[in-house]
Formats: structure tokens, sequence, C-alpha cells
């Protein structure tokens, strides 16, 4: 078989939503890297091409143009095309592939794109900082959901979870998500905070008071992460804890003379005179 009919056979999968006829493509041993992955074989080929799928329903190659520069190396130029299944936006993201090929199977793909276009077409924002730790400084993301409360909280829980591979990874993530979801549901939630530093994820939520996050341990999903946490499948520790709240001011600052003033003493004007803004959420 030609090198430009495998490389068609190889888009052809994809576009097929066929992770087995992607991985159908390969040798024994090929590779399958790009900017977010580096050297998958065999099954994690497969469940790169799945995620991809799962995150794009719809999600399409057009090749742009195709030809051998060589007499078993292809150069694929093409458009990835797909709706996200988060935000609903839609990307067509331009790159290319150097699929190597030796007696008719995929020896190795090397593709090339910026995902900082993917992001923003997304309508999402790039943001870069250190991979390693600097001294005793480590970097990462995070993420907030707030409620429309202005209530004062009388606990905060705070949670972490050190995750020690993929597997964990791919579990942190997925119970992560679901929880959040169903706690933002709770009687008494005001808000939280999800931090991620190395491999480490944080879970920071403001409560009325400390007795409700004390439900997380006894039903739903915090229940059944619980159990995945405790399991024999699972490597990865972390640690739990309530607070409850000693003492706590809101302060915000005057328009009109730019004192900062504490809110927590039931204050709607500042001392000028001049109205004080809406108190903003303390999570």
């Amino acid at each position: 078989m030609e090198s430009i009919e495998v490389a068609q056979q190889y888009f052809k999968a994809w576009n097929a939503h066929d992770p087995s006829a992607v991985i159908a493509t390969f040798a024994s041993g090929g590779t399958y890297s790009d900017p977010t992955a580096e050297g998958l074989t065999g099954e994690a080929i497969g469940r790169m091409v799945q995620r991809l799928i799962n995150s794009f329903h719809d999600l399409f190659f057009d090749i742009v143009s195709m030809g051998a520069v060589g007499p078993d190396l292809v150069a694929a130029e093409w458009l990835m095309q797909g709706t996200d299944q988060e935000t609903g936006g839609r990307v067509g993201l331009p790159g290319s592939d150097f699929i190597r090929v030796e007696d008719g199977k995929i020896r190795s793909v090397q593709g090339y794109f910026d995902n900082g276009t993917m992001l923003k077409q997304l309508g999402l924002e790039l943001m870069t900082y250190p991979a390693e730790p600097q001294g005793p400084i480590s970097f990462g993301s995070a993420t907030r959901l707030q409620t429309e409360k202005r209530v004062r909280p009388g606990a905060i829980s705070l949670t972490w979870i050190e995750s020690h591979s993929d597997a964990d990874g791919q579990h942190l993530s997925e119970y992560t998500e679901k929880i959040v979801e169903e706690t933002a549901q709770m009687p008494g939630f005001l808000g939280i905070m999800l931090p991620f530093i190395d491999n480490r994820g944080y879970t920071l939520t403001a409560w009325e008071d400390v007795e409700q996050p004390r439900r997380l341990l006894r039903e739903g999903q915090h229940k059944e992460s619980m159990k995945w946490f405790f399991s024999k499948e699972s490597s990865a520790f972390g640690m739990t804890s309530v607070w409850e709240l000693h003492h706590i001011r809101l302060m915000v600052r005057c328009s009109a003379c730019h004192r900062v003033v504490d809110l927590e003493a039931n204050r709607t004007r500042c001392s000028c005179g001049e109205p004080l803004p809406d108190p903003p959420p303390y999570l």
C-alpha cells in the first residue's frame, strides 16, 4: 500500500470517530506526538482520540493538501473543525502532520498546531507559568464558582488530593466536576475555589454554618469519590478539613473619598455620605 493511501486511511478513521481504526493504521510500537502529547503508542493513541471526540462530537479533519515528501514520508495540511461540548464554541484549527510509513503501516505521526489558536476561538484565555517549582514557589491555575448570596460565611472547608498517576488525575478530574455541580445545589453553599498546583487539586468552599459541609461526607458524589480514594485503584493521598470562622471582615472602597470601609459594621454609607457599593461575594 502506498504511503499516501495509508495517510488517507488514518484521517478516514479519525473522521469516522473510530479510535480502534486509528490504532489499526499504526505499526506495532508506532508513535503519535503533537504539542500536547509525546510518543503515544497503542491504546494510549486510542484514548487520546476518544478524548478529542468526547470534547468535539462533530470532529472532522478537512485535508487542505497532502503529498509525499520522500519514499516513506507524507506531509498533510489540515483544518480541524468541531463544536466544543462544554462551551458550544466552534473551532477551525489549522495544522499539519508528518506521517512516516513503513510496510503499509504508520511508524510515526508528528503533528504541529498552535494550541493557543483553539483556546482563543473558544473564548478562553491562554496563561503561561513555569512548569517546575521556582525554589519554594509552585505555580498553577484556579477556577471559582460563586452564588448570588452575600451571606456571611460561618465555615470554610479545605480539601486537597494529590494524584500520582494519569489514572488518578483522570478520576480526580471527573469526580471534581460532579462534586462541584452537586455541591452548588446544597443548602448553605456560598461559593467554591478550585486551585490546581503541580499534581495537587484543592477545593476551598464557603458555607453558611459548620454543620453543612458534613453532609458531603455522607452522601452523593463526594461519598463515591471517597470510596475510590480509599480503594486499591488509587495511589493518591490528601487532606480534608472544616474551619469554623473566628472572625471575618469585608471591606470596600468608597467611590467618592476612596476611604476603605468595613461592611461588617452593617454600614450602607461612607462617613462622607456617599452610598457604599454592593458587597462582593466572600469567596
